[in-house]
């Protein structure tokens, strides 16, 4: 505690019981021995009754300083409690007396019995000094001086401001300090309060500032010591402020485009400071921001006596991830730490990206038929980020093919739109005579529709699906002599678009001749590979099965199948599958001898040679002649046929042949009896 000479300062003294019985207790209070405590004199006021058990009892002690006491001066005093029996003496029984130790420091207030004066902060007379500090957006700090005559006239009290300047404390030239009174004059014990105006303008670097402020008595001498002085302190704390300004406040950039702009920031505080730059609203993420420093995002930025600046260079890249013509703020921050300074915004105006995929319904079309067509679709995307307009090309395919789209450009929407796609449809055609193994392949591409290059191509794979058929003629049936093969051509169209085999298989051989099957160049198998749309001609060989009898015969089924073709319907109702044929053969076993001997007769003739069978005539034009043939059966058969093969004079001259004196068909056949004629 402090107390100016002269004066009495009062402690509370405090006494717990902490133990389980009530109790009386001494209280002794003792100064510390030695000079420090000179003209300190301290009485304490006993506790009356007993204390009890867990509670509590206060008194006073009060400490007197004389008034040549020098101030600052401090004195320890000592207070002892001692439980005490009930005949007032300590009690032997009970645990050691408790001490507690205070100190009383002499006050620098004047306390001569007719001057006086005491300085402090507040009304609270223990406060002689103080500190404040210039809090956020405040420019001025007011402090409350309480002035006080202690003396015991009537006084009129001077009182002088002074600055301060060591201590650490720093030259308050650029501060404005007020003092509400230079003077006031009070009676006895009276008080008054004064203040102290501090106006601190903007930008004031950040210090601390310290002043001292005088009460003398007018009129004292310093002998009397008849004043005191008060201390406060005004902290200027650093303000970190900051106000920014940026280069350009919009840029139009296309996607992929840069742009740049600078961000200035000026110190709008009052000391040196990191500044830390950072954006917001920056629609980009991970890698792909649109905004960038180009070079530090952090630094110090000078105060410079209020005029400190520093310039931030940034990249503007923006990607194609909103819509063309979208505007888009983004703001440039500074912050001291995570503690937001100032801000700036600026606009970006996006334009258009342009681009395309495109994608098929499939990627191989068919198989088709030869001479039937196909459909499908294909998808254009925009890439782009803005409303455009697409065109759809297809390469050209072979001769005899044929591919058509129904709309050759689109127009769709941005590709964050829900009209970005749209579809387009497509056929194609197969020539009459594609075959199977044919394919063929179509580039789609999707292009701008200004021209240029293509954004994406896609390709097509068209198949040729196979068909299958055959056409089968056949020779006539055959009559041998024994041992002969008989031979009966099988002429086979293959009438598919894809190479086949066909294979040949006896079915029936009545009487079990033997027989087998040959190709043109003689190969004997069963199965012959026929190429599409070919003809091939494969032989049935019969060995005339060697016998007695004339006219012995087997009939003989020959089922053709083509292997390629998996058909097994009917639809030509004939009692087979359709890729099956069937044909009937007899082979006929012969050994009788056929022979026909021919000589001229009687006739116009100029000359005959002499068997009869080289005759000579002239005939002048509209000449005609009459001449005799002799035909006789010389074979061994009862009878025959002779057919006659007239040749020579081929328009340039009739003939007629007659027989019995009327005219008979050339290309008859006659009957003839076993060694007898005809003429």
């Amino acid at each position: 505690m402090e107390v100016n000479p002269g004066e009495s300062g009062e402690y509370t003294v405090v006494v717990y019981n902490t133990g389980s019985d009530p109790v009386s207790v001494n209280l002794q209070a003792n100064n510390e021995p030695g000079e420090d405590c000179n003209g300190y004199t301290t009485t304490i006021l006993q506790i009356p009754g007993q204390i009890e058990a867990g509670s509590s009892e206060e008194t006073t002690m009060n400490v007197t300083l004389a008034q040549n006491v020098e101030p600052e001066s401090t004195c320890d005093t000592t207070v002892t409690a001692t439980i005490v029996a009930s005949t007032g003496t300590p009690d032997p029984a009970a645990p050691e007396p408790s001490t507690e130790t205070v100190s009383t420091t002499a006050g620098d207030g004047s306390g001569s019995a007719l001057f006086g004066v005491d300085l402090y902060f507040d009304n609270i007379e223990e406060r002689n000094s103080q500190q404040k500090t210039l809090g956020a957006g405040a420019d001025t700090v007011t402090y409350y001086i309480t002035v006080e005559n202690t003396g015991q006239t009537n006084q009129s009290i001077d009182l002088v401001l002074e600055e301060v300047t060591d201590s650490g404390c720093s030259n308050p030239q650029d501060l404005t300090v007020t003092l509400s009174d230079s003077n006031v004059a009070l009676d006895v014990e009276e008080t008054e309060q004064v203040t102290v105006e501090v106006e601190v303008p903007d930008g004031q670097q950040a210090n601390d500032y310290c002043w001292e402020l005088t009460g003398t008595v007018s009129g004292s001498n310093p002998a009397q010591n008849a004043t005191d002085t008060v201390d406060f302190e005004l902290e200027v704390p650093v303000l970190k402020e900051c106000s920014m300004s940026l280069s350009k406040t919009n840029l139009n950039l296309n996607p992929g485009d840069v742009g740049t702009l600078t961000a200035t920031l000026t110190n709008e505080g009052n000391s040196d400071w990191s500044v830390g730059m950072s954006i917001t609203g920056d629609p980009g993420t991970g890698n792909n921001k649109w905004v960038s420093f180009d070079g530090p995002s952090s630094g110090l930025l000078p105060y410079d006596d209020g005029e400190g600046t520093k310039s931030f260079d940034l990249e503007v890249e923006p990607d194609d991830s909103r819509s063309a013509g979208s505007e888009t703020q983004i703001t440039v921050q500074a912050k001291d730490g995570n503690s937001l300074k100032c801000v700036k915004q600026f606009t970006v105006i996006l334009g258009q990206s342009y681009g395309a995929s495109l994608s098929l319904q499939t990627s191989s079309l068919g198989p088709i038929e030869p001479g039937e067509n196909q459909s499908s679709r294909l998808t254009v995307t925009n890439t782009g980020n803005g409303e455009d307009t697409l065109r759809i090309t297809v390469s050209s395919p072979p001769s005899g093919w044929s591919i058509s789209l129904d709309k050759s450009s689109v127009t769709v929407g941005s590709k964050h739109g829900s009209s970005k796609s749209e579809s387009v449809d497509f056929t194609v055609s197969v020539p009459e005579d594609a075959l199977a193994t044919e394919s063929i392949e179509l580039t789609f591409s999707v292009l701008p529709n200004g021209g240029g290059q293509a954004y994406q191509t896609k390709i097509l794979t068209v198949t040729v699906k196979e068909t299958h058929g055959m056409e089968v003629e056949r020779g006539q049936n055959q009559t041998g002599r024994s041992n002969t093969v008989l031979l009966f051509p099988i002429t086979v169209e293959n009438l598919g678009n894809n190479e086949d085999s066909f294979r040949f298989y006896t079915k029936r051989n009545s009487e079990n001749w033997e027989n087998w099957y040959t190709d043109e160049e003689g190969n004997q198998q069963t199965e012959f590979t026929i190429d599409a749309r070919q003809t091939a001609v494969i032989t049935l060989n019969v060995r005339v099965k060697v016998g007695t009898e004339n006219w012995e015969f087997t009939d003989i089924d020959v089922e053709i199948t083509n292997l390629g073709d998996s058909n097994t319907a009917d639809d030509n109702s004939d009692g087979l599958p359709d890729n099956k044929r069937l044909e009937k053969f007899r082979a006929v076993r012969s050994d009788v001898n056929y022979s026909m001997d021919i000589r001229f007769g009687d006739g116009d003739f100029d000359g005959v040679s002499i068997d009869n069978r080289v005759g000579t005539l002239i005939l002048p034009p509209e000449g005609e002649a009459i001449f005799e043939l002799w035909v006789e059966n010389t074979g061994d058969e009862n009878y025959d046929y002779a057919v006659f093969d007239i040749s020579g004079l081929e328009g340039i001259a009739t003939r007629e042949l007659m027989t019995d004196g009327e005219v008979v068909d050339i290309d008859g056949k006659f009957k003839i009896k076993k060694g007898y004629g005809l003429w």
